[in-house]
């Protein structure tokens, strides 16, 4: 029996510095693997990287503080799985060490967090 087990990486990073790690990591190009993070623009008319404001700038996901509001992204698979019978229901995991993921792990239905030294913990409250 084949399953196949979806994966989305939320990242508040950005998106050809995930896949460049990951492939690097992985050994072999990222097929099935999707990424929603922050892309990059290059700049017009640059001429050197060393310009002033560089070759390139951020181009956010979206208009949230974090620049990626990973909450609203898992909402919108629960969504999408809603009416799935449910033994083919996936369940929404979620894996996740900081601040930006403290509203995203309130939504998943599994959640693994990384414990901070000396209780210093952002994701204790999610």
């Amino acid at each position: 029996m084949s399953v196949s087990v979806p994966i989305v990486i939320l990242s508040g990073g950005l998106t050809p510095i995930i896949q460049a790690l990951l492939t690097t990591l992985i050994g072999h190009e990222l097929l099935g693997i999707e990424i929603i993070a922050n892309s990059v623009v290059v700049r017009n008319n640059f001429r050197s990287v060393n310009d002033e404001g560089g070759a390139w700038r951020v181009q956010f996901h979206d208009d949230s503080v974090f620049g990626n509001d990973k909450a609203s992204t898992i909402r919108q698979y629960a969504k999408h799985i809603e009416g799935m019978p449910e033994h083919e229901k996936p369940i929404l995991l979620y894996a996740g060490d900081g601040v930006s993921d403290i509203s995203a792990a309130k939504e998943a239905d599994l959640l693994f967090a990384k414990h901070g030294e000396e209780g210093n913990d952002d994701m204790s409250n999610a």
